[in-house]
């Protein structure tokens, strides 16, 4: 993948904590992933969105299901997790700007509007949809042995992954372009909660 092929423009999508030296195998694909883009294509742009939320995205619509059916709420870990997350329309409309700039940056860190808490997130969205919710914390060794449970059933409705992407923060960097430096205003992702 070079100029010399003929291909002036690439942009990979990544996601906000990629690391090729993380202990846990799907955050480390990511950061391999991104090295592996840079190796083959030094004129890449990559980007590194937060958690994407749309229709029937994983963590608004899990939410919403739980406190659907039952008032309690199980936290990961004591909720206190930052999360930015950025609509999945946000992310697709800065690829098409990013596709069609002169002269990209090579990295770009993509967020929402706002910044939650994981509890203060299942707060607002319960809100939103006019239920009323108690987050009640869960240690993350907990939230573990689940995954080793769920890693097995059909369709692993809880991962390993997804219990390490929970324990460490997921914003974008304040020193790194973002979704405002391509045109984009974020969109807020609680408004569209039904």
């Amino acid at each position: 993948m070079t100029k010399d092929a003929g291909m002036t423009r690439y942009v990979h999508v990544s996601g906000i904590g990629a690391d090729a030296a993380s202990a846990d195998p799907f955050i480390r694909s990511r950061g391999e992933g991104e090295a592996a883009v840079r190796a083959a294509c030094p004129f890449a742009t990559i980007v590194r969105p937060s958690v994407m939320v749309g229709t029937d995205d994983a963590i608004r619509t899990t939410i919403l299901g739980l406190i659907r059916h039952q008032p309690v709420f199980p936290l990961f870990g004591t909720g206190k997790t930052c999360l930015q997350p950025v609509h999945r329309a946000d992310v697709a409309d800065a690829v098409v700007s990013l596709l069609k700039m002169e002269n990209p940056k090579p990295l770009y860190e993509l967020g929402g509007p706002e910044t939650y808490s994981y509890e203060r997130l299942v707060r607002e969205v319960a809100r939103a949809a006019g239920r009323r919710v108690w987050p009640v914390p869960v240690p993350f060794f907990v939230w573990r042995i689940l995954a080793l449970i769920g890693e097995r059933l059909p369709g692993a409705p809880l991962t390993r992954s997804q219990v390490a992407l929970m324990r460490q923060s997921n914003v974008a960097a304040p020193d790194l372009p973002n979704l405002t430096d391509l045109g984009v205003s974020p969109t807020d992702i609680v408004a569209d909660v039904n």
